[in-house]
């Protein structure tokens, strides 16, 4: 499923860092979190309500949104993907098996940790949204791939 978002990135003052490689790595994470805003505000459209945002399972690592369908009973744990244009490929391809293997890992500690506090077997998927700001004044480009892996 491909969708058109149009969007501007936010600009902030980057004086405060020293070296060419603190600036990327700053505008690296601040690209990455409003591509989980845009996933966030798309998935939400698509009727998902967002359940945890950076999900952290200690050493295991963390994902990015956990979603849950309460009419579907499906538990949606995603991954999202951000890229500015097109050089590096699609964002979708950035899910490595290590990250996969991990993603999995990572919901199974955190159904552990829910089972207690709620009775309600809900099925699991691992979605991954791209997000890919192609430049210009053209709109982001949003792919969603259900059960992804």
């Amino acid at each position: 499923m491909v969708a058109l978002i149009q969007q501007t990135l936010p600009v902030a003052p980057l004086e405060l860092l020293q070296t060419p490689r603190q600036i990327r790595d700053v505008q690296t994470k601040r690209l990455g979190k409003w591509g989980e805003t845009i996933a966030c505000s798309y998935l939400r459209r698509l009727g998902y309500v967002i359940e945890k945002l950076n999900w952290r399972a200690g050493r295991l690592g963390e994902v990015d949104l956990i979603l849950v369908n309460h009419n579907e009973k499906v538990r949606v744990f995603v991954e999202v993907k951000t890229r500015r244009g097109f050089r590096n490929g699609s964002p979708l391809e950035a899910v490595t098996p290590m990250k996969q293997k991990s993603l999995y890992y990572i919901a199974e500690s955190y159904i552990q940790s829910i089972e207690v506090q709620n009775d309600a077997v809900y099925a699991v998927r691992m979605d991954v949204v791209g997000i890919t700001f192609p430049g210009g004044n053209r709109p982001a480009i949003i792919e969603h791939i259900q059960n992804a892996f």
